[in-house]
Parts: C-alpha cells; structure tokens; sequence
C-alpha cells in the first residue's frame, strides 16, 4: 500500500511566510516593497492561501451547454466591425470576414441603409449580428423592419442594439423621458426576437475614457438600475427584459483584476436583478468584451498588437459572450490590421485551447480574493450613488463626467512622470530605423460627452507634436 503523506513537511501558515519574507527583506518594509494597489483601492499581496478566499471556488457558467459536445466547454463569438456606407462594398468584406474566422458582426447603422444589399447571401441564422446605430434608434428599427420585410424567423435571430436610453444621453443633450420612450419602442418591436436584445448597456464608454474598473462597473450598474426603474414606471414586464440584457465592457489592464471584473459583471448583475424581484441567471447574461482603446499608444504603435492578445486572453477568460477586438486604429487600419485584429480570437481558441474549460479562474486564491473585495466595494458604491439620488443626477450635475476624467488625468500623469510603465513609450524606447508612431490624434469632448482617451496621451502630446 502507498504511503499517502507524499509530502512530510510541517504546515507553513501565512503569519511564517511573512516573518520569512521580512528576514529576507533585510529590514526594508513589506508593505512598501512587495504590496500594491489596484486602481488605487483594492490591495494585492505577494503571497496568497486558502483562508484569503475561505477555500470556496466561485465556479461560473457563462452560457448555456452547447447543443453539439463537438464545439467545446466554452464558446465565443469573434466579432468584426464593418460599415453599411457603402452596401454593395461592405458586403463584399463582410463574408470575407465571415469566410476567415468571423461569427459576429458589429455594424454602423443608418437609416438609410440598403440592408438587402449589404446582407446579401449573408445566412443571419447563423451568426450574430450586433447594429450600431449611428444616430439614433430609427437607424437601428430600420434594420428590424428589414427583417420583418424579408420574414426572418424570430427564433433564429442572435445579437443586440449596441444603444441604450442612458447611453443616448451622452450622445445629445435630451430628454429621459423621452430615451425612455424610444427604450420602450425598442422592446416592442424585438419582443418576438427571444435571443436578441434590444438594448445594450455601454460600460466601455468609462473604461475608454479612462475611468477605473471599479468606477466603470459602479456606473454601468448606476445606468441599469436608472433604466429598470424607468421601464418599471412605463409599465414594462422586467424580467422579461433582465432576461435579454447585454452589457458591453472594455478589457485592458491591469491583466488579471480585468478578468475579476467581467466575473464580477456577472454576479453583480444578477444580484441586482434580484432588487426588482427578477431571478436572473448568471448564463443568462450576455457580455461583449472588446479590446480597450485606453491602453493603445499612437507612439511605437507595433506593441498595440501584443495588448489586442493578451486584452482578447482576458476577455475570454473573465467569461464574455462575445470578443470583439478592435482595430487599434480605427478608421484608417489597412488590411494587415484587421486580419490580426480578427484572427486574435481563432488562435486562442485553435492554438491556446481556451475552449476547453468554462472557468479556469475558478479557485485560484489570489483571484478569488480580489473578487470578493471587487465585489464589496462596488456594493458599497452602488449604495451611496443610489443615497445620493442615482445615475442620473450624477450625470445631470456631470458628477459621473468629473470623476471619470478625474481618473484619466490622474493615469495619464503618472504615465508622463515614469511612475506607471508602458512599453514602447516610456520604458524600452525604440530609436533610429525601429521608430513606428503614428501622427498625433488631440481628443476633444463637448457637452455630455466622454470620449475615448489614450493612456499615454499626454506623453504623446510632448513626443509626437514635435
């Protein structure tokens, strides 16, 4: 018989880890050398046990159990971005994407699209479609009677609207009552559409602009809870409509709490749900996860393929629904560029396996640890806004604008003074026939709005305005 006690040595508690460590130190501080923050609030420590997540894995399902055994534990879309201004061109480039790797579509919407022509033999059933209306709601209603003209089946119909009533504010200065109106048409009109959400709640919009995770997650949640509570008044069955929510997020750094937070989405989410007497579901819940466009540089812009990987690694690991990496530079990215930007989702599925297991984050002690801080502070936030009047008024009296960019300066500075690294820019500099920049972008806000920002924006400003 086998000797069961492979491994005879005494047990080693956290207190003697630490007074080893400290002997180690040779009298420099613990605190100060090995401890850090997170967004400046949730603390990280070298060394984690059982006892700092009371030994309990938070083990989650992030979607339903695939019909085929064939696809996999765990299954994404990989979405591509495309623009409907040109129908007969954008079709064409939309099963190109469709034929290399690309399941889900994200597309600008007008209300003059040519639908027919830009989804011709595009087979909808088959994929997911996510509409980003240009304008307003009309842009994405035309796509809905599109489909009602060409008598798509319901059941077969998967995405979301990328807009929602509180989103809209940002956009234009306007009425509550009156995004509430054009939520509310929204729901109607998707109403047959069992797997596709009529609305979509931007919490990227904090994280581009270069809020905390804590903040964007404290807001995005402000934003659902100001909605559900307006959709109640109008006489709308919630949970029927927590049923089909969406929630967009940006991934970005730091690596390993960002995953903590699309979990923390979820659980949040969920609980919240309860408020008003809904069970949701964690499955239930569909995220879109996109690469960050706060962690981009336009100085050696070469890293940003490196921070499109490992921001899609994060993603999927937190538990998104849908991966969206984005072209880092926008409008004018060239061929090479959006075949990476696309083809970042197929090599982690096909060569990293990511596939395999649902939640592999599951019962790591450091993890769960900053999970279950993450978790309690937001509550906490969540609490004081809703005291202090709720989203909206924070955002009325541009309470939600101040904080937000408050929190860009703040980061953007210590990237400008070397006291936050970022490589390419102000740590490992590339010189002489390795330069790649690209030219200078200023960022200009008005109103309401909150614009993505740049990490490196003010470094940027002295490099690249030269």
């Amino acid at each position: 018989m086998t000797n069961p006690d492979f491994f005879p040595f005494q047990a080693t508690s956290k207190s003697d880890w630490r007074m080893q460590i400290e002997k180690d130190l040779k009298g420099k501080n613990f605190e100060e050398t090995l401890e850090s923050k997170v967004w400046s609030t949730i603390k990280q420590s070298p060394y984690y046990d059982s006892s700092d997540s009371q030994g309990i894995a938070t083990q989650l399902r992030f979607h339903p159990e695939p019909e085929l055994s064939v696809l996999g534990s765990r299954i994404w879309a990989n979405a591509v971005e495309v623009s409907s201004s040109s129908p007969k061109a954008n079709n064409a480039t939309i099963l190109y994407q469709l034929q290399n790797g690309a399941d889900a579509l994200i597309i600008h919407a007008s209300e003059s699209t040519n639908w027919s022509i830009l989804l011709k033999d595009v087979q909808l059933e088959y994929i997911s479609v996510y509409i980003l209306p240009e304008k307003s709601v009309r842009d994405a209603i035309s796509f809905l009677n599109y489909l009602e003209q060409v008598k798509f089946p319901s059941g077969k119909l998967k995405g979301a609207i990328l807009w929602s009533p509180t989103g809209s504010l940002f956009e234009e200065e306007r009425d509550w009552t009156k995004a509430l109106k054009d939520a509310h048409s929204l729901i109607e009109k998707t109403k047959l559409f069992h797997n596709f959400s009529p609305m979509t709640f931007d919490f990227s919009r904090y994280a581009n602009a270069g809020a905390t995770g804590l903040t964007e997650v404290e807001y995005g949640l402000g934003e659902i809870i100001e909605t559900a509570s307006g959709l109640k008044r109008e006489g709308v069955e919630l949970q029927k409509w927590f049923s089909k929510i969406c929630i967009h997020t940006a991934v970005g750094e730091p690596h390993f709490p960002e995953m903590v937070k699309l979990k923390a989405i979820r659980i949040l989410t969920s609980e919240l749900a309860k408020k008003f007497d809904v069970n949701l579901g964690i499955e239930q819940i569909q995220v879109i996860a996109s690469s960050s466009l706060w962690t981009k540089s336009l100085i050696d812009k070469n890293n940003n393929f490196i921070r499109q990987t490992y921001e899609g690694l994060a993603g999927i690991l937190g538990g998104c629904n849908v991966l969206w990496v984005r072209k880092w530079d926008g409008d004018e990215s060239d061929a090479l560029n959006s075949r990476i930007a696309r083809n970042v989702s197929s090599v982690l599925k096909e060569e990293s396996y990511l596939d395999k297991v649902m939640d592999p984050m599951a019962g790591s002690f450091y993890l769960e640890s900053i999970q279950k801080e993450f978790i309690e502070l937001i509550q906490v936030a969540i609490s004081k806004l809703e005291k202090e009047g709720g989203w909206l008024s924070h955002f009325q009296s541009k309470a939600v604008h101040e904080r937000v960019k408050s929190e860009r300066l703040a980061a953007q500075e210590k990237v400008k003074e070397n006291q936050l690294s970022k490589v390419g820019v102000n740590r490992y500099q590339a010189s002489g026939k390795l330069i790649n920049n690209l030219a200078f972008q200023p960022i200009q806000e008005s109103g309401y709005e909150l614009q993505p920002s740049r990490e490196t924006y003010l470094i940027e400003q002295e490099i690249l305005k030269k």
